[in-house]
């Protein structure tokens, strides 16, 4: 019973090798190409057309990429608030802040239900400069605080 499958697929193998043996290739070259496809679709032309604002997303993009964020600092923030005009007011915060102060950043946050206003970037190990820094805002600003926070 064993010896009839064995001879089965031998011949089964030998007949598979002897059919792909005999298969004719044929590399189809670019004359070869041309001649299957009419001439006007060689000639197709594709016309993209994108929003100016596109270009500026992608810009913004690589160069908010390229700051590097440490993931521990210090910031002071000097204000945070929550209701109807909580956002005007920490955009008015800050830009009062960047006239005074235009070397420093400021940063505008919203943590539901609050609006915070960070300013400053001082790292790890200048927890004593955030501290100065805030005591100089005092006379500015009604509310200051040292906090923790991701900075550039």
């Amino acid at each position: 019973m064993k010896f009839p499958k064995f001879v089965l697929i031998c011949s089964f193998l030998i007949q598979s090798l002897s059919t792909l043996a005999q298969q004719e290739t044929h590399n189809m070259g670019v004359d070869d190409f041309f001649g299957i496809l009419p001439f006007d679709h060689l000639a197709a032309k594709a016309t993209v057309t994108q929003d100016k604002g596109i270009d500026k997303l992608i810009s913004r993009h690589i160069k908010l990429s390229m700051v590097p964020v440490v993931q521990a600092g210090w910031r002071v923030q000097i204000y945070l608030g929550s209701g109807r005009d909580a956002e005007k007011k920490a955009e008015e915060t800050k830009k009062s802040f960047l006239e005074k102060y235009p070397d420093y950043g400021a940063y505008v946050t919203y943590q539901a239900p609050f609006f915070k206003v960070k300013v400053g970037d001082f790292r790890r190990n200048d927890k004593a400069r955030a501290w100065k820094f805030k005591k100089q805002l005092e006379a500015d600003f009604q509310t200051t605080w040292v906090i923790e926070d991701q900075i550039k």
